[in-house]
C-alpha cells in the first residue's frame, strides 16, 4: 500500500508550513471557488481567490477548540501568492474583524521569506 505520507515532506507543496506549525499558527488553506466545488475555478481572479481565503479563515473560528484569533498573516505561493495579494486589498472591507499583520507571497522559483 502507497501513502503519500511516508514519501512526501510535510512541507511539499507548502513551504515552511512546519515552521509555521511549530511556531503555533493556524493554519487554514482554501480550495478556491471551482475546485471542490460548484462553478468554474476563477485562476487568477484576485478577489474572488482573497474572498475564498478570508471565507477560510472566517470559518476557522466555527471550530472553537483551535481557539483561533483575529490577527491574520497571509502567506501564499504561486497562485496562492496571487490571493495573498489581493487578500490585503479585500480584507478591510470584505473581513474587517481580523487584523491583517503581514502578507507574503512566493513564486514557484524563488523559495525565500524575508520574515517567518
Amino acid at each position: 500500500m502507497f501513502s503519500v505520507l511516508e514519501t512526501v515532506p510535510i512541507d511539499y507543496g507548502v513551504p515552511y508550513l512546519t515552521d509555521f506549525l511549530t511556531k503555533g499558527y493556524i493554519v487554514v488553506a482554501t480550495d478556491y471557488y471551482g475546485q471542490g466545488g460548484p462553478g468554474i475555478h476563477q485562476y487568477f481572479a484576485g478577489n474572488t481567490s482573497a474572498r475564498n481565503g478570508l471565507d477560510i479563515a472566517r470559518a476557522s473560528h466555527q471550530i472553537e477548540e483551535l481557539n483561533a484569533g483575529f490577527e491574520l498573516l497571509t502567506f501564499g505561493w504561486s497562485q496562492g501568492g496571487h490571493a495573498a495579494l489581493f487578500t490585503g486589498e479585500e480584507q478591510p472591507d470584505y473581513a474587517p474583524e481580523f487584523n491583517q499583520l503581514e502578507l507574503q507571497r512566493l513564486l514557484p522559483e524563488i523559495l525565500s521569506v524575508s520574515t517567518l
